[in-house]
């Protein structure tokens, strides 16, 4: 009997464009989330204690502030709630990065530019 070699597939992992493009997104809502708190007048530590999660440290906002990871859900409705940002101004700002990030993932020049 004959052994068939299988095919070896090749991952693309991180530097696939989608990947590129959530890390963009993490990272652009990570800053806006940072400038937020900080006009709040809260350190990482302090609003972490107020945020009461338990998987949350300063360590781990810091993550989510410079975009190695995602802001969970639960989490995020907690800083929108603590840093006091207006519905309305969030939601422009996720749509803004949302837009910018599908732009870049199909490589489609925005109207604005």
């Amino acid at each position: 009997m004959k052994r068939v070699k299988k095919k070896r597939t090749v991952k693309t992992g991180r530097s696939s464009v989608v990947q590129k493009a959530k890390q963009k997104k993490w990272k652009t809502l990570g800053n806006y989330i940072r400038k937020k708190r900080i006009e709040s007048g809260y350190s990482q530590g302090s609003a972490m204690r107020l945020i009461n999660s338990r998987a949350t440290t300063p360590q781990y906002l810091s993550n989510m502030e410079r975009g190695i990871c995602a802001i969970p859900d639960d989490i995020l409705r907690k800083m929108i709630s603590l840093y006091k940002i207006d519905t309305d101004e969030f939601i422009e700002e996720l749509l803004s990065i949302e837009k910018s990030c599908l732009y870049d993932t199909f490589k489609i020049k925005s109207r604005a530019q």
